[in-house]
C-alpha cells in the first residue's frame, strides 16, 4: 500500500472520525442543558404562579379570625342572647360590619355562611344559619373532624369543568376555646381557579388539566393519548410528587405536575416545547456550520502536513532511482526541516558525499585543502583593523548622540586591547583592577541592575606588578554562576590592601555559596596542586557547579593560583573561603618582597 492510500485512511480515522464524535457529543450536551433549563424554568414559572394562588386563599382563611376572636360572634353562636331583638341588634351592630369590610377588603369572597349547632338561635341566612340546614352531611362529618386551627377546601363542580365552586370550612369555639360553637363556610367567586389556570405562562398548543382524587377532571383518554406509550409513566405522575418528565415521542412533550395541597387538586400541564425546541433547531444548524468548518480547517492542515511528508519521500525516491556510479549528486531539497525526513535525506547526502568522497579522495583532498587555506585566510583579522573598527562605531554613536553606545564601545576597545595585547606577561594592578572594571561595565550594560560591583582600592599597591589575566577568571566566575543561582541581585565586592608584608586582593560575592564538601576538595586540591591545567574555574570554584559542567571560564583554577606561587614565592597564592548561602570569597595573597 502507497503511503498516498495510508494518509488517507489515516485521514478518515484521525480527522473525520473525531470531528462527527465531537459534533454528537456537543449536540448531545446541548440538547440536554436546554431541555434540561427550559423545563426547570416552567416549572419555577408554574411554582410562581401557584405561590400567589396560596396568597389569595391564605387572604381568604384571614377572614376565620375576624369570626373566632369576636366575643359577639362567640356569644351569637352560642345563643347566649335572650330575646330576638338582641339578636337583631347584635347582628346589625357587630356582626354585618364584619360581613361588610370582608367583601369590600377581598373580591375574591363570594358568600360567608357561618352555621351554629344551637338551633335556637336567630338564622339570618345566608350570614347565620344552623348547622341542621347544612345539606351535605357526609361533609359536615368531615368538617366537625377537622382538629382546630386547621381547615378544610372543598371544590364541587357544577357541569362545565370551569365553572367550579371553591369552599373554605373551618371550626368556630366559644371564648375558651373548650367548646365548638359551629362552623365557617367561605365560598369563592368561581373565578379564583380558572384564573389561575388561564393566566399561566404557557403556549397556545399547550393543555392543561385539573385532577381531584387522582380523577382527571376532563376525559383522561385526551391525556393519554398524547403519551399513549407512557402508560406507566404516566400513571405514576398522576398519583405522585413527581414534578416533571418528558415522553419519548418525537418531538417529545414535557409534561408538568403541581400539586396543590390547599385545595386538594393536582395539576397537569402538558407542553409541546415549541419555544426549546425551536432554539435547539438553531442550535443544530450553527453545529453543523461550526463542524463543516472545523472539518475544513483540519482537512487543509492535514493536507498540507500530508502534502509536506509524502512530496519530499517521493523527491527522494526518484532521486535515489538515479544514483549510480557516474551521478552522485546530492539530493536538494527545497525545504529544510531538522526532522525524521531531514535527517534522513542528511544522512544520504553524507552517504552519497563519502562515496564520492572515496572515489575521488585526491581530487577532492586537493580542493578541501585550498578552500581551508582560503578560509583560514578570510578570517585573519589584524587587531590594528579591529581596534579601528570598534573606534569608527564609537565616534558614529557620538555623532548620533548615543552616549551610551558610544561609551560602551570605548570601554569594550579597551578591554580588547588590553585582552589581545601580548607585549606586556606582567602588569601594575591598578591596569588589571581597570581591565576589570572594563569588564564588569560590560556585563553590567547586559544584565541591568541583576549586577553591581564595588571596589575597594589601597593606592600603596597600585604599581606592584602582578602576573596578567588573575582577577578576570575568579570575576568571571561570580558573574556566571552567581547569577545562574539566584533570581536576586548580585553583589561583587573587590577589596585591595595590605596587610604585613602581603598585598590582599579579596573577590567575594553574595551568591548561594558552596557545600561543605566541595570546600574541602578544593583546598585540598590548591595544597597538593592536584587540580588539572585544564580544569576551568566554574568546576573549581562554582559553588553549584558539578564536574560534568560544560562552561568553561577563562584560565584555570590552578594555573592562577601557580601563576602567583612562582611570581611571589611560595608563601602566595589562593585563598578560599565561604559561608553556605552567603557566598564565596576568593583571596588573593601576594608577598610584596617578591614582586618584580
Amino acid at each position: 500500500m502507497g503511503i498516498v492510500k495510508k494518509q488517507i485512511i489515516g485521514y478518515f480515522f484521525i480527522i473525520v472520525l473525531p470531528v462527527i464524535a465531537f459534533g454528537m457529543w456537543w449536540y448531545s450536551t446541548s440538547y440536554n442543558t436546554m431541555v434540561e433549563q427550559y423545563v426547570k424554568s416552567k416549572q419555577q414559572i408554574f411554582e410562581q404562579s401557584y405561590d400567589n394562588l396560596k396568597v389569595q386563599l391564605t387572604q381568604m382563611e384571614s377572614a376565620y379570625q375576624l369570626f373566632q376572636y369576636n366575643t359577639n360572634v362567640n356569644d351569637y353562636l352560642s345563643g347566649l342572647p335572650r330575646y330576638e331583638g338582641d339578636y337583631v341588634y347584635d347582628f346589625l351592630k357587630y356582626i354585618r360590619p364584619i360581613y361588610i369590610l370582608l367583601y369590600f377588603g377581598n373580591p375574591h369572597i363570594k358568600e360567608i355562611s357561618l352555621y351554629s349547632n344551637q338551633p335556637s338561635i336567630l338564622q339570618v341566612p345566608p350570614e347565620i344559619m344552623s348547622e341542621d340546614e347544612f345539606a351535605d352531611q357526609k361533609l359536615l362529618q368531615q368538617i366537625n373532624s377537622l382538629k382546630p386551627a386547621s381547615g378544610l377546601w372543598q371544590l364541587n363542580f357544577h357541569g362545565d369543568a370551569w365553572q367550579s365552586d371553591l369552599r373554605f370550612y373551618q371550626k368556630l369555639y366559644n371564648k375558651n376555646f373548650d367548646k365548638q360553637v359551629g362552623f365557617m363556610e367561605i365560598k369563592s367567586e368561581h373565578h379564583i381557579v380558572t384564573k389561575f389556570i388561564t393566566e399561566l405562562p404557557i403556549d397556545q398548543q399547550a393543555q392543561a388539566y385539573l385532577m381531584s382524587n387522582n380523577t382527571i377532571v376532563l376525559a383522561k383518554e385526551q391525556l393519554r393519548s398524547i403519551v399513549e406509550e407512557e402508560n406507566e409513566r404516566t400513571d405514576r405522575l398522576l398519583g405522585s410528587e413527581e414534578v416533571f418528565y418528558t415522553t419519548s415521542k418525537m418531538p417529545p412533550a414535557f409534561i408538568h405536575a403541581l400539586y396543590l395541597s390547599e385545595i386538594g387538586l393536582r395539576l397537569i400541564i402538558i407542553d409541546s416545547g415549541e419555544t426549546v425546541f425551536s432554539n435547539i433547531q438553531k442550535q443544530t444548524y450553527t453545529l453543523l456550520a461550526v463542524l463543516v468548518a472545523l472539518l475544513m480547517m483540519l482537512s487543509y492542515v492535514y493536507y498540507l502536513s500530508a502534502r509536506s511528508i509524502s512530496r519530499r519521500i517521493t523527491k527522494l525516491a526518484r532521486h535515489m532511482k538515479r544514483v549510480d556510479s557516474n551521478n552522485l549528486r546530492s539530493f536538494t531539497s527545497t525545504v529544510n526541516e531538522k526532522d525524521e525526513i531531514g535527517y534522513l535525506t542528511t544522512s544520504y547526502n553524507h552517504m552519497l558525499a563519502r562515496v564520492d568522497e572515496l572515489i575521488n579522495k585526491v581530487q577532492r583532498a586537493e580542493i578541501m585543502r585550498k578552500e581551508a587555506e582560503y578560509t583560514a585566510l578570510q578570517a585573519q583579522i589584524k587587531p590594528h583593523f579591529l581596534y579601528n573598527t570598534i573606534e569608527t562605531i564609537r565616534m558614529l554613536a557620538q555623532l548620533d548622540g548615543n552616549k551610551q553606545v558610544a561609551e560602551l564601545s570605548f570601554v569594550f576597545s579597551k578591554f580588547i586591547r588590553y585582552s589581545i595585547s601580548r607585549h606586556q606577561e606582567y602588569v601594575k594592578i591598578a591596569d588589571e583592577l581597570q581591565h576589570i572594571v572594563h569588564y564588569l561595565h560590560i556585563h553590567q550594560t547586559r544584565i541591568g541592575g541583576r549586577m553591581s560591583f564595588q571596589i575597594t582600592n589601597d593606592e600603596r599597591i597600585e604599581t606592584l606588578h602582578c602576573p596578567k589575566f588573575i582577577l578576570q577568571p575568579i570575576v568571571e566566575n561570580c558573574i556566571v554562576h552567581a547569577l545562574a543561582q539566584t533570581l536576586a541581585a548580585v553583589h561583587i565586592y573587590i577589596t585591595c590592601t595590605i596587610e604585613a608584608d602581603y598585598a590582599i586582593v579579596s573577590i567575594s560575592d553574595n551568591g548561594p555559596g558552596m557545600t561543605e564538601a566541595r570546600l574541602a576538595e578544593v583546598k585540598m586540591a590548591l595544597t597538593h596542586s592536584l587540580l588539572d591545567k585544564d580544569a576551568t574555574l566554574s568546576e573549581s570554584v562554582n559553588p553549584s557547579s558539578n564536574s560534568e559542567s560544560n562552561d568553561t571560564i577563562g584560565i584555570g583554577l590552578t594555573n592562577v593560583h601557580e601563576r602567583i606561587n612562582m611570581y611571589f614565592g611560595q608563601q602566595s597564592g589562593i585563598i578560599i573561603e565561604q559561608n553556605k548561602g552567603q557566598g564565596t570569597k576568593v583571596t588573593l595573597k601576594m608577598w610584596m618582597d617578591s614582586s618584580k
